[in-house]
């Protein structure tokens, strides 16, 4: 697990510096469709399970749901958007 986050964040900022917020959102929905992807690849290729969690390619949701999250924090209103959801959210619970 360490391992693939030093992976990510050896990689990351390079790719934070050099393209736009929207693009940066793009790669983000991209890498966490991609890594689904790869997993299911896995899965259907009869490849070793193992290879889907100890890669990068197949832990990228999470990371790139994060940086999504820290990318769309920084838009106006954005938080007191998510914290209404989220209070509405919890009321149906």
């Amino acid at each position: 697990s360490l391992a693939i986050e030093e992976q990510f964040y050896l990689l990351w900022p390079a790719v934070v510096y050099a393209v736009s917020r929207q693009t940066l959102l793009r790669i983000c929905a991209g890498a966490f469709v991609g890594a689904f992807l790869f997993r299911l690849w896995v899965a259907l290729a009869g490849v070793n399970y193992e290879v889907g969690f100890v890669l990068l390619p197949g832990r990228l949701d999470p990371l790139a749901a994060g940086a999504a999250i820290a990318v769309l924090i920084r838009e106006p209103g954005w938080f007191d958007w998510l914290v209404a959801r989220s209070r509405r959210l919890g009321n149906m619970a």
